[in-house]
């Protein structure tokens, strides 16, 4: 079972808004754009667009980058079913042989084996879709959640090709501030303060006895350094 990583709340740098919405937005956009004609083979440009707009949210950036993915994989399979479909319809495509005469026959059983292929490809790009929807609902509901949703396999493509991409800067795109010094002050000694004496008390009467008063120190003139002699 794949490691889903599980983000704290946060804000996107796409418009200050709460990054699960916008890691949402990489796969909702790429399904609006699978249902317009034509632009259904380009839906993987909507992720690729919001990973350059993201500048700071890993969680905005690992979506898109499997957005991306899962998208331009179900339209790889599109363009490859359709092309295939093709192929092979054209090759039993049924002609009318006027000059035989079981062409009627032949080209009713051509006809009946050239609609079940059409609409056998049809089922199939229809069951890609749907797959692929699927997918996309479930990375949709964990994205919201602020968590990572690995898809097989292309999870952990999606998962390394964000970590290579996050260590390039694409003109500015990635702000990496440079790393900060780390300063120690200097340890200095501590000298804690002398306890006060302790209060001597006569053995005999138990009354304190009062230290002899320090002389007095001499002061001395600031310009000249000679003693000062207080007044008498």
């Amino acid at each position: 079972m794949a490691n889903n990583t599980t983000y704290q709340p946060h804000k996107s740098s796409i418009g200050d808004i709460d990054a699960n919405y916008v890691a949402v937005a990489c796969y909702g956009a790429a399904v609006v754009f699978s249902y317009i004609p034509f632009l259904k083979y380009l839906a993987w440009l909507a992720p690729l667009v919001i990973y350059f707009l993201e500048k700071k949210s890993v969680l905005v950036k690992f979506h898109a980058v499997q957005a991306l993915i899962l998208n331009a994989v179900g339209a790889a399979l599109a363009i490859i079913i359709a092309i295939v479909g093709t192929i092979i319809r054209g090759i039993i495509k049924p002609t009318y042989d006027y000059s035989s005469l079981t062409g009627y026959t032949d080209y009713y059983s051509k006809l009946k084996a050239y609609t079940f292929v059409g609409t056998l490809f049809v089922l199939i790009a229809l069951a890609v879709a749907v797959v692929i929807m699927v997918l996309e609902i479930l990375a949709a509901l964990s994205a919201y959640k602020y968590s990572e949703y690995k898809i097989p396999i292309i999870g952990g493509i999606a998962n390394k090709v964000s970590e290579k991409l996050s260590k390039v800067d694409f003109g500015g795109t990635n702000n990496t501030a440079p790393p900060a010094q780390s300063w120690t002050p200097p340890a200095q000694g501590y000298t804690p303060p002398a306890p006060p004496a302790a209060q001597q008390f006569d053995t005999e009467t138990g009354l304190p006895i009062t230290p002899a008063a320090q002389p007095a120190q001499p002061m001395f003139d600031t310009e000249t350094g000679l003693p000062i002699n207080p007044p008498q």
